[in-house]
């Protein structure tokens, strides 16, 4: 058991050094891209989650019982929204 635990321990550091060291992977455009890919996607569900709380208090209740067809065209004006605002 211990064997294999150090065996497993040295792949795991030859393996950290190759791809620090050598660079064999771009840490910094990974890096970068969860950053960016994170904060998008964090600004999509608030503004899902802004919207639908504004459907919820600013249309009437009669009009929000079809809440599915709200949701759908909240979803699509925020699609279409940011498409544009990445272009």
């Amino acid at each position: 058991m211990l064997v294999v635990t150090s065996l497993q321990f040295a792949g795991l550091a030859f393996l950290t050094y190759a791809v620090l060291a050598q660079r064999l992977f771009d840490t910094n455009f990974a890096l970068n891209r969860t950053l960016v890919d994170g904060a998008v996607s964090f600004t999509t569900l608030a503004g899902f989650g802004l919207a639908e709380w504004g459907d919820e208090h600013l249309i009437p209740e009669s009009w929000y019982e079809d809440g599915p067809v709200f949701s759908a065209l909240t979803a699509l004006a925020l699609f279409l929204s940011f498409r544009l605002l990445r272009d």
